[in-house]
């Protein structure tokens, strides 16, 4: 497990909240890119096969998983038409916020999303080291709601959810404060018709009273995206916190745009990390053929209406002093290491695709040490009392 960010990644528990259909056909792909960037995963569900995950996760050493397994079916949906993952996930995942707190002791905020996110741990920790843990807070992409669920909410003038898919962060402090009325509040809005996200900040405003909306702007940032970012690449934020609604290829494509791992001759593993180059665009002309062109850091190349992707992540070549990326049709990007840069600065010096190869002038990261971990997943029950 990797420690980004130590001052601020310990203090933040990573989880996910989703059901057994929905994460098995990615849990390979996630275990071998997304979770290796945090120091522990907990992974909330319906139910887990053992010896299914001990199969796909294999001896992945760089992981630390916790399921946290609900188990039986919820009794009063047994039979009826509502008896579906779907219909299960809007009632059940509201009780994962008590076990988030329960078995995070010491940890001062907790990101929750789902199982199609991609988020950045050190622009995360970036970001809530500007904020104020003891606060009773939670961040998030918000949306408005007017349909008929409205009705049964508490009355106020404002109504907003935060969508889990790009994923959102809330204190301890609001968990410990929510908690206590977690039960109560879930058999008021224990109807299936009604989303999981409306039911998380619905508990909030149940606990903290119509004040918590009152002061809901404060709450809201675009920085938890929930949109897949292929539908606008020129008006990417290099400071976004994480997307959402992400297939399996964008995640493996993303990862390998900021994190090479690798291993030295000694066995010891290592990481070059370029989380602050993420997704950051430029704009330039080629200046053969005068194409209006789009480089994504390590992700991807637009070149007229023409988009390539990385094949490869960012390999060091000549000691460290320069690194290599393959993109589609042989294209290799060049960086080469200039101290005299900030991190995050991307120059070029005239851009020719001269040989199939373009370049351009970064601050280069150093090596990271990867350490290992030889328990790398674990199951356990939750009991919720549905009476």
């Amino acid at each position: 497990m990797l420690l980004i960010s130590e001052l601020f990644i310990n203090n933040i528990s990573y989880n996910i909240i989703t059901d057994y259909n929905s994460l098995i056909p990615r849990i390979k792909t996630l275990s071998e890119s997304l979770f290796i960037l945090f120091p522990e995963v907990h992974i909330f569900i319906d139910w887990i096969n053992e010896t299914e995950i001990s199969a796909i996760l294999g001896n992945n050493f760089y992981i630390n998983i916790t399921f946290h397994q609900f188990g039986d079916d919820i009794p009063f949906l047994v039979g009826s038409s509502f008896e579906s993952p779907e219909y299960e996930r809007r009632i059940r995942n509201i009780h994962a916020l008590q076990d988030i707190l329960s078995n995070n002791k010491g940890k001062e905020w907790h990101f929750i999303s789902t199982e199609t996110s991609f988020v950045f741990p050190s622009r995360l920790t970036r970001f809530l080291s500007y904020k104020t843990p003891n606060d009773l807070d939670v961040f998030g992409f918000s949306w408005y709601f007017f349909d008929s669920n409205y009705i049964f909410l508490p009355k106020s003038p404002t109504k907003v959810y935060y969508d889990h898919n790009g994923g959102f962060v809330v204190s301890s402090r609001l968990l410990e404060k929510i908690i206590p009325g977690i039960k109560n509040c879930s058999n008021i809005y224990a109807s299936p018709y009604i989303d999981e996200e409306v039911k998380y900040v619905t508990c909030f405003s149940h606990s903290l009273g119509d004040g918590f909306y009152h002061n809901c702007l404060k709450h809201m940032t675009t920085l938890f995206s929930p949109f897949d970012f292929h539908k606008n690449l020129l008006n990417l934020d290099p400071n976004a916190i994480s997307y959402g609604n992400l297939n399996e290829s964008t995640i493996t494509r993303l990862f390998q745009s900021i994190i090479h791992v690798f291993e030295d001759n000694t066995g010891d593993s290592y990481i070059f990390n370029w989380e602050d180059y993420g997704l950051t665009s430029m704009q330039f002309e080629l200046f053969e053929t005068g194409d209006c062109s789009i480089f994504i850091f390590g992700y991807a190349l637009q070149i007229a209406s023409y988009v390539l992707y990385a094949k490869s992540p960012i390999i060091p070549v000549i000691h460290g002093q320069s690194f290599k990326q393959q993109f589609d049709n042989n294209i290799t990007v060049m960086y080469y290491c200039d101290d005299s840069l900030e991190s995050g600065e991307m120059v070029s010096d005239g851009l020719f695709l001269y040989n199939n190869s373009i370049q351009f002038r970064v601050l280069c990261p150093k090596p990271l040490k990867l350490s290992k971990n030889n328990n790398n997943f674990r199951i356990t029950n939750l009991s919720v009392d549905w009476n």
